[in-house]
């Protein structure tokens, strides 16, 4: 077991000090010796041109998705775990499924449907003898969204969610209803009180999402020049010159945070 501590640890934390470190090299080439080290990488990685209104894009999608997804998902968790549906089992099984599968695939998928000039939806509405266009655009902050939701957003919570619903004591809720507590008032002073724990944890490893999302928004926001923490650190270490450096200094941010 301490030889796959060590093995593991390695293979985990190698890669992100040499990150930590390589952030801090000013050489003209970071990726041939001789290292000099300073801090001119951290003090021009900030002055990057657009680089904070990339953040407030990165923070805007989080905000979004979760304001949407959380209410869905809270209910559809409660659903498939407290209540007697048909086929439970088989549609929890499916928000696993819609997790596993690769965000690229289904944001191709989607951009297939509801692309502006060529997508499946907008051919079918403009049909219609009113219409001239179609109103659908995957290529933008709504799109991106929908894209994130579609993916894993809310399948995300609920195949966390789910099991702990599933598995919290019901004679909480019992008691509180033979008491001649509501069901709302049950909800609100019972069970999402007794949830608040797993809820809040969730909530931080969803928040994480702000510095982690890439796919989804490299091939939906790129294309009319909306930029994520993420995407901007991609177009640093992807200019004709990349600029390793701030892409190390940034990657480092969004390590540490």
């Amino acid at each position: 077991m301490a030889a796959i501590i060590l093995v593991l640890g390695f293979y985990l934390m190698y890669p992100v000090g040499l990150l930590l470190v390589q952030s801090f090299n000013v050489a003209r080439d970071m990726l041939v010796n001789p290292y000099d080290f300073g801090f001119g990488s951290w003090t021009i990685a900030w002055q990057t041109p657009g680089l904070f209104r990339s953040l407030w894009n990165s923070i805007l999608l989080w905000g979004l998705g979760a304001s949407i997804a959380w209410p869905i998902a809270l209910s559809i968790s409660w659903t498939l775990a407290r209540a007697r549906i048909p086929f439970s089992y088989g549609l929890e099984y499916m928000f696993w499924a819609a997790f596993m599968l690769p965000a690229v695939s289904s944001t191709i998928a989607w951009m297939f449907v509801f692309d502006p000039d060529v997508g499946m939806a907008n051919t079918l509405v403009e049909k219609l003898p009113f219409v001239d266009k179609g109103p659908f655009n995957i290529f933008s902050i709504p799109g991106i969204v929908f894209a994130n939701l579609m993916a894993n957003g809310i399948a995300y919570i609920v195949m966390l969610l789910t099991p702990i619903f599933r598995n919290m004591d019901a004679a909480l809720e019992e008691a509180s209803l033979m008491a001649g507590g509501s069901q709302l008032k049950t909800a609100l002073r019972i069970m999402f009180p007794v949830m608040a724990p797993a809820i809040g944890l969730i909530f931080v490893l969803q928040l994480i999402r702000i510095f982690q999302g890439f796919e989804i928004e490299q091939l939906l926001g790129v294309p009319f020049g909306f930029f994520t923490f993420s995407t901007m650190i991609w177009l640093l270490i992807n200019q004709d010159i990349p600029q390793y450096a701030q892409g190390a200094v940034l990657a480092s941010v969004s390590l540490v945070v």
